[in-house]
């Protein structure tokens, strides 16, 4: 349910409008919010034209305090999804990625997976939405950050209309750490699927590390290089691959450590 919480409440809608509504309503205006909730925080996430500001904000306040309730929209949904979940199931690259997360963190119950047909049809919307509520229904502990092109004392009024009068009941903001880590060592493992020619390696390293803020930029820079360095010699020097990638985290939450996915 935490996991499809925002998914659901951006389909149903905020306060007396629907998802159909609130695209007429914001028809050829460039205005996008997201919020949800993933294993160690709560989010929201937004953006618009300088002149929508307003508009944004009114609809973060309706999304946190008055998420929709539409039991035709929510069934609609989950009957949708779960079919697309349901021809997708057998693809060999979804199996792979399943079957590597599965090795890198040693089968941990913690793992996300993909979500199968049957994870979607047993969700419950009043329990998604109850839990939704219990967690965006109120600011406290929310750091909001606003960036780009506005005048600061114009927009004072706006955060104090529509941010500052945002709930802030009580609720618990520490996380748990679930003991999550990738397995130590050297490990390799082949997984075989599907029946054309055509594969897909993927070299993951990770471990503790004492963060700071000087090691994340360094970090950050590493990746881009990576990404660069990669693409450079096994694609266009060697011509190896179609196509590369190279991912990488390094955080403080839930223990300080690093992942790095080629």
């Amino acid at each position: 349910a935490r996991r499809f919480g925002g998914m659901l409440q951006a389909a149903m809608g905020a306060g007396p409008h629907s998802a159909t509504d609130l695209r007429r309503l914001f028809a050829g205006k460039n205005l996008i919010l997201t919020a949800g909730m993933d294993n160690y925080s709560d989010y929201l996430s937004g953006r618009s034209n300088s002149g929508d500001l307003e508009t944004l904000l009114q609809l973060n306040y309706l999304s946190m305090s008055s998420p929709r309730r539409d039991p035709m929209v929510f069934r609609s949904l989950v009957n949708n999804i779960a079919e697309r979940a349901l021809s997708q199931a057998a693809a060999p690259e979804g199996r792979f990625a399943d079957a590597r997360a599965q090795a890198v963190y040693g089968g941990h119950p913690r793992t996300l997976l993909r979500p199968g047909p049957e994870d979607y049809r047993s969700l419950d919307m009043d329990r998604s939405l109850d839990l939704f509520r219990s967690r965006m229904g109120s600011a406290k502990g929310m750091t909001f950050f606003l960036v780009g092109d506005f005048d600061v004392e114009a927009v004072k009024p706006l955060l104090a209309a529509w941010v500052a009068s945002l709930p802030v009941a009580e609720l618990p903001l520490q996380y748990r750490d679930p003991g999550m880590r990738q397995v130590a060592g050297v490990k390799r493992q082949e997984f075989k699927a599907g029946l054309e020619q055509k594969s897909l390696v993927t070299y993951n390293f990770g471990g503790d590390v004492e963060y700071s803020r000087a090691g994340a930029a360094a970090f950050q820079a590493l990746v881009e290089v990576l990404k660069m360095r990669t693409t450079e010699a096994l694609r266009i020097r060697h011509q190896l691959i179609y196509a590369s990638g190279v991912n990488g985290r390094y955080g403080r939450i839930p223990h300080p450590s690093y992942a790095i996915a080629i």
